[in-house]
């Protein structure tokens, strides 16, 4: 393996652990995530193999777990879903102001919204029997949640690189690509 950026060979791969708290997400954990870091130039990335599949499997993870949901996997599993905020009050039968505030974590997520959002997500996935998924949830405080890399090294591979930025954004960018 060489370095994306200095083409140096002299690079360490690691099996590290990742929190998905760049997408909001800080009770998920990824785990055998390979690290690469460039002995050369410093430049680091992580390998997320087969992101589609693995993000599936995060909000698989997220409508079956047995635990509310914070707003920040509700508004996760709402973007993944393809709802802007006023479809999500529309079909929720609340007013936007409501879903601004459960997913910036101003007040809690309504018991009624948290069920309605892990349905839609596990019907759109084909995934669970739903009735079991309502029947586990009880109110512990939040868990986190594993999923390995590792059971994901079988179809397409994608690239995670940080410290890119656009624009005038201080925050680097989650840059994806795709490798054969």
């Amino acid at each position: 393996m060489f370095c994306k950026v200095c083409g140096s060979d002299d690079v360490t791969i690691e099996k590290k652990s990742l929190k998905l708290n760049r997408l909001g997400l800080k009770n998920i954990v990824i785990r055998n995530i390979e690290h690469i870091s460039c002995e050369d130039c410093g430049h680091t990335a992580q390998s997320l193999p087969k992101y589609n599949l693995m993000m599936k499997q995060v909000r698989i993870s997220l409508a079956s777990s047995n635990r509310p949901l914070s707003g920040k996997e509700f508004a996760f599993l709402r973007e993944k879903l393809g709802l802007s905020g006023l479809q999500a009050a529309k079909e929720l039968g609340v007013s936007n102001v409501s879903i601004s505030r459960w997913e910036k974590e101003h007040n809690d997520l309504s018991p009624m919204a948290d069920r309605l959002i892990r349905a839609l997500t596990l019907e759109e996935l084909n995934s669970v029997k739903l009735q079991n998924v309502l029947s586990r949830i009880s109110k512990n405080e939040p868990q986190e949640i594993y999923i390995d890399a590792d059971d994901f090294k079988d179809v397409a591979t994608f690239k995670h690189t940080s410290g890119y930025r656009f624009g005038r954004s201080k925050k680097p960018a989650w840059v994806v690509t795709k490798v054969s």
